[in-house]
């Protein structure tokens, strides 16, 4: 499969930037070019130029890898993408969710398709405009914003496709998921829940359940009632409650 995505999602303060490359690290090597917003450098020097940085947040190409971590305290998360190019071999997310999601802080990780995910969450019309896509038939909203910055965008907020930023963690699903019982508990899925899921579930590790269709991810008019039941189930619960 190609141009996928993979993102992780951490409790607040389990993960920080040093921590995240020292496993990136080990998991690139050996690698041929790598670049710290975009400025090439040695990888042996990279660490040390990540330490200087004045946030907990980078963004890295190396090879055919584009990743970028960040700390989002309004959210209480951090949050790990891991991009690839056309040509990545098939599978490549395997060891990267094996290894990040064994971490004490680990509480979700998908696989979704790179461009599918950008337009089911482009709200900006100029992101249309640029890529010379109508917006004719899409439901506009107000941005929110007082004059003279309000304007109207694009509503994603009923897409499949969505990732929305929650307080502790991100709304989004994947064909295949990773959901650690600090997720589940979170919103509120219990074992009885767990079973009602329309998609197989198994233990991936101790605090970690697999949710796997047979799909790798979604795309654009790929069997939206599947991906429609799976954000129900997952999302559906927790609002209720809230």
């Amino acid at each position: 499969m190609n141009n996928i995505k993979l993102e992780c999602v951490f409790i607040a303060g389990s993960m920080d930037r040093l921590k995240i490359w020292d496993q990136i690290e080990q998991l690139l090597t050996p690698v041929s070019e790598i670049e710290l917003y975009d400025k090439p450098i040695q990888i042996n020097k990279l660490r040390n130029q990540i330490k200087k940085l004045k946030g907990d947040f980078f963004n890295i190409k190396a090879d055919q890898y584009s990743i970028r971590f960040a700390a989002v305290p309004n959210s209480s998360l951090s949050f790990l993408q891991v991009k690839v190019k056309e040509s990545k071999e098939p599978g490549w997310w395997q060891d990267w969710i094996n290894i990040f999601s064994s971490y004490s802080g680990f509480l979700q990780g998908w696989l979704s398709d790179i461009d599918y995910e950008y337009w089911q969450n482009a709200s900006d019309p100029v992101q249309y405009q640029a890529h010379g896509k109508p917006i004719d038939g899409l439901a506009l909203v107000s941005n929110g914003l007082p004059h003279p910055m309000q304007k109207n965008v694009v509503d994603t907020s009923k897409n499949l496709g969505l990732r929305k930023l929650c307080n502790g963690y991100i709304e989004a699903i994947g064909a295949q998921m990773w959901l650690s019982t600090d997720m589940l508990r979170i919103l509120s899925i219990d074992e009885e829940a767990v079973h009602e899921c329309p998609i197989e579930v198994s233990e991936y590790s101790a605090k970690v359940l697999w949710l796997s269709s047979k799909y790798t991810v979604f795309k654009e008019g790929l069997d939206e009632q599947l991906e429609e039941s799976i954000r129900n189930w997952l999302f559906n619960r927790y609002r209720a409650q809230v």
